[in-house]
């Protein structure tokens, strides 16, 4: 299974790093994508650790951060809950 994470990136105008990663619910990182982009955004996880194990069904925790170089710069980190199930 496949699932699409959208989020956008409002105030960019150039391409920053995005960092993707999926937590389980003790806090260990299962999963990290890093990409760069501005705007509207997609990342695709196919329900697999980064070792290609399948993840158990569950909740996760999805983190979105966007490097920026601005100190006044808010709304760097974004969390979500994912639900997996098979």
């Amino acid at each position: 299974d496949r699932m699409q994470i959208r989020f956008t990136m409002g105030n960019l105008n150039t391409d920053r790093e995005v960092w993707v990663d999926i937590f389980d619910l003790s806090g260990r990182r299962l999963w990290r994508k890093v990409q760069m982009g501005f705007g509207e955004q997609s990342v695709v996880w196919e329900g697999r650790d980064d070792a290609g194990t399948i993840v158990p069904p569950g909740l996760y925790l999805c983190k979105i951060r966007v490097d920026v170089d601005a100190v006044e710069a808010t709304d760097t980190v974004d969390y979500r809950v994912i639900a997996v199930a098979y």
